[in-house]
């Protein structure tokens, strides 16, 4: 008896780090241990022992009492930290963005969240016992069910991205991760259960389809277009297209791609600018303002100068400089015919220098007279270079040549 009384005595008392994680079954030991208590006293006083000896096993049972009555508080204590923490289970589980399933080997749902409900368009009541496969389009059953499959098969989280559809059958893009769990506790047989988590990435998969979409659109019209572009990253070109291959005379982009912006272009411009300068000053304007255009004379494959003007746009920062979107246009053509035009403009000036003709013009919209200073000086008229009214000449006119 005794043996047995100070083994119950030595056990350790209730340490809220170790309580059971059954508190049903902490409370069934507790009650069994003083119903034990109970039968040794009983026992004892039925055997007629001493007036000491009942003494002595009172005081012990009274010890005993407020010790089950501590272990009962933290009992007590622990079933509502226990209920506390399932209720914020609940709280996260029911509410959580993330539709969370459990199904079962067979691929029923067996349990789902408030998410997992509304992500498929109906109550958990209608859902619960469906086939998750009811879910998934016809023509990717074949795929889920391997992804199922895989789950089962395996201790390791599996994921899959395909399309689910709603009850009203309207399609969404998830992404699903499963884990298997061997005989999960909110199930009633001891069967493998498989916890499912889906995220609806239908937002994130347009926008990424949409700047795919997007892409696909730039690097068409960056190959397709008739205007020469190239792609500046730091101080060399990434990318050219076939038009900048035929302003530069190139068959081929090695010819262009991973040279410096300065490659194809004398050291020195007419202007006697270097052209490391000038490009670097254009490049950092660019950068500063959004946008630059300049104009450089530059070098064919061949050895050939042409003027060309380019536009250099910032249009994002991929690693640790900015891409430069840089359009050229061949200008030569533009560039003579402007030089040819100012030496026609010279020769006439000497031309009529020489022969002390004057020149007016006649605006007759605005009845007004722009004359040069010799025109000026022919009528009496002082030098002055804004536009004067036609009348002004028409006073310098005899009154008989007038009406001619």
């Amino acid at each position: 008896m005794d043996t047995d009384y100070d083994a119950d005595m030595d056990a350790p008392p209730g340490n809220p780090a170790q309580r059971p994680a059954d508190v049903h079954a902490a409370l069934a030991s507790l009650q069994s241990r003083a119903e034990r208590r109970r039968y040794l006293v009983t026992h004892a006083a039925a055997d007629s022992q001493t007036p000491q000896d009942v003494q002595r096993l009172m005081q012990e049972l009274q010890v005993h009492q407020i010790e089950l009555e501590m272990q009962n508080e933290e009992l007590l204590l622990a079933q509502a930290e226990a209920q506390n923490a399932r209720a914020q289970y609940v709280d996260l589980y029911d509410f959580a963005p993330v539709g969370y399933f459990t199904l079962t080997d067979g691929g029923l749902i067996h349990q789902l969240n408030l998410c997992g409900s509304q992500m498929l368009g109906s109550v958990r009541q209608r859902l619960v016992g469906r086939r998750f496969a009811l879910f998934v389009p016809m023509e990717t059953r074949p795929e889920f069910g391997q992804f199922l499959a895989r789950i089962f098969t395996t201790d390791r989280t599996v994921s899959a991205e395909m399309v689910l559809l709603r009850e009203d059958g309207t399609p969404f893009y998830a992404q699903m991760e499963g884990l298997r769990v061997e005989g999960a506790p909110e199930t009633a047989s001891g069967r493998p259960h498989c916890r499912l988590a889906v995220l609806d990435t239908t937002t994130r998969r347009n926008a990424t389809d949409a700047l795919a979409a997007s892409e696909a659109r730039f690097r068409r019209l960056f190959a397709e277009s008739n205007d020469a572009v190239v792609l500046l990253q730091g101080q060399a070109y990434i990318d050219c297209n076939n038009a900048a291959l035929r302003l530069l005379g190139a068959t081929h982009k090695s010819e262009i791609v991973g040279r410096g912006m300065a490659a194809h272009a004398p050291v020195v411009q007419p202007d006697g600018r270097t052209t490391a300068s000038l490009f670097r000053e254009s490049l950092e304007e660019a950068l500063r303002t959004g946008s630059r255009r300049c104009t450089a004379r530059m070098r064919k494959i061949t050895g050939e100068e042409i003027w060309v003007e380019a536009v250099l746009t910032p249009i994002g920062q991929e690693g640790a400089h900015p891409l430069i979107h840089i359009l050229w246009r061949d200008v030569t053509a533009d560039r003579e015919a402007a030089a040819q035009l100012r030496e026609s403009k010279a020769r006439l000036s000497l031309a009529l220098d020489a022969s002390e003709t004057g020149v007016f013009t006649w605006d007759v919209t605005n009845d007004q007279l722009v004359w040069d200073a010799r025109s000026q000086a022919i009528f009496g008229h002082p030098y002055s270079p804004q536009p004067v009214a036609a009348e002004l000449l028409m006073e310098r006119f005899h009154s008989e040549d007038r009406d001619r």
